[in-house]
């Protein structure tokens, strides 16, 4: 699948599941069924510069993304936003915990850990 022809893609998540695929391109997210590679709906536009990181929760109700305004968004699978964390400088790196909710973010100079809750 393409994700965009004008922007590279520059992370990918996999549900826990392997139902779901999540890729982003410059400043959105697309969300792709892994079972027949269709978009299940149109791209996230949360993010108003470029996404570098996303990951998946442990349960794979939602997934977080990361990058260059310096925001985290968490999203449900429905493609809704429904949690946004700031940093003081761009995000480079976004994982859920394997165990828990639990959610860490780092920029070049800083990490926070959160606990997202909806």
């Amino acid at each position: 699948r393409t994700a965009d022809k004008t922007f590279p893609v520059s992370s990918i998540a996999l549900s826990p599941d392997g139902t779901r695929v999540v890729a982003c391109a410059g400043a959105r997210i697309f969300m792709y069924d892994s079972l027949n590679g269709n978009l299940v709906c149109k791209p996230l536009k949360g993010h108003k510069e470029e996404v570098y990181c996303l990951s998946y929760s442990h349960d794979g109700t939602r997934f977080a993304s990361c990058g260059a305004d310096k925001y985290v968004i968490i999203w449900n699978n429905e493609g809704k936003g429904v949690l946004r964390y700031s940093h003081s400088d761009s995000v480079q790196v976004v994982v859920f915990n394997p165990k828990c909710s639990i959610l860490a973010s780092c920029t070049n100079c800083e990490f926070g850990l959160w606990s997202p809750q909806e």
